[in-house]
């Protein structure tokens, strides 16, 4: 670089080619940037697969949102969600927890109301319907 800011207009024609032999010099060590090993590769998947995301799925696949409430369910002490097909989320649908790899229909929506399992298919059919 310095070499042909030096030459000036003639570059073009006064430069000589550059080498494509590789250069035998070892770089200054003193100087050189510390290179930062790699973290070894974890042995566990970058998206964990749960029984969640796999409920967050299929809800996303028939166009429903599956949305947190912010409440946790009184006796189990689980978060709920709302499975609804409503753009703003925050009603309709119905309320769930995900417990055991089952999906748990919180009845009345509220966190004290009664509950009973339910599967995927179902899910998909109430938080459509609601």
């Amino acid at each position: 670089m310095l070499q042909a800011s030096k030459l000036g207009p003639d570059v073009a024609t006064k430069l000589p080619k550059p080498s494509l032999v590789p250069s035998t010099r070892l770089p200054n060590t003193a100087n050189a940037i510390p290179r930062q090993s790699k973290p070894a590769p974890s042995s566990r998947l970058a998206h964990e697969i749960t029984f969640k995301s796999i409920a967050e799925e299929s809800a996303a696949e028939h166009n429903l949102l599956w949305v947190p409430t912010g409440r946790v369910h009184e006796r189990s002490r689980l978060p709920m969600y709302r499975v609804t097909a409503r753009a703003h989320g925050k009603s309709g649908g119905i309320v769930v927890y995900v417990l055991d790899d089952a999906i748990w229909l919180v009845e009345d929506g509220s966190s004290s109301g009664s509950v009973r399992a339910i599967t995927l298919q179902e899910m998909v059919l109430l938080g459509a319907k609601k």
